[in-house]
């Protein structure tokens, strides 16, 4: 899905994208990418890896582990790698998709 988010008075595009268990927002033209991608076991165990790079630039990668209720902690951890602007459109279209 592609959307804009406003960072002052400018508009800058971005998007987002799901395959399988990957969660990928890009920014900045696709300079700038987040992913998420969970991992699940039968023991109600959770882990996701989640990664931020750009375009000629480091890879930072994090691993936050928990259990399935630790969502909103998996769901912060991710909106933190991102721009503050960006972070609020995301966490945004995400609660519009829950309802």
């Amino acid at each position: 899905m592609k959307f804009e988010y406003q960072d002052g008075k400018t508009y800058h595009p971005a998007s987002i994208d799901k395959i399988g268990p990957v969660l990928i927002v890009s920014w900045h033209e696709g300079e700038s990418v987040a992913t998420m991608q969970a991992c699940f076991n039968q023991a109600n165990q959770a882990t996701y890896a989640i990664t931020k790079w750009e375009l000629d630039g480091m890879v930072k990668v994090y691993q936050v582990a928990g259990t399935h209720e630790d969502w909103p902690t998996f769901w912060t951890a991710f909106l933190a790698v991102m721009p503050p602007m960006l972070a609020e459109a995301v966490d945004s279209l995400e609660a519009e998709y829950k309802n």
